[in-house]
């Protein structure tokens, strides 16, 4: 009989922590209720999840000069394992310019008044 006292004794608590639980956890509820049921949930980036879409271009990153001479003699190293001539000297003409190659200068005037 001790269990059934504390649960006549804490009803208020239990309801309140079983509404709790229902608020906290309903999405995953109803996604799983969903997936039961057949239906697809939507997605969550918003994008349509198809094949259709083409793949994101990745950004480019602000890696350094050095960082990119390095990724590409990389490369160069594959290519040089697979036997790929063309990739091979593709590769050392952009390491070549990557190398050679200098910022350009970018002059602000300003002029007081």
């Amino acid at each position: 009989m001790g269990i059934f006292s504390w649960i006549s004794d804490n009803v208020d608590k239990i309801l309140i922590a079983v509404g709790l639980c229902t608020v906290l956890f309903w999405p995953k509820v109803k996604q799983g209720l969903e997936l039961l049921k057949g239906e697809a949930p939507p997605p969550a980036s918003g994008k349509p999840s198809c094949c259709a879409c083409p793949p994101e271009e990745p950004e480019h990153d602000d890696a350094s000069k050095e960082h990119w001479v390095v990724r590409t003699m990389e490369i160069r190293a594959y290519c040089l394992d697979h036997k790929l001539d063309d990739g091979t000297k593709l590769c050392e003409d952009l390491i070549s310019v990557l190398v050679a190659a200098k910022p350009k200068k970018t002059v602000i005037v300003t002029r007081e008044v």
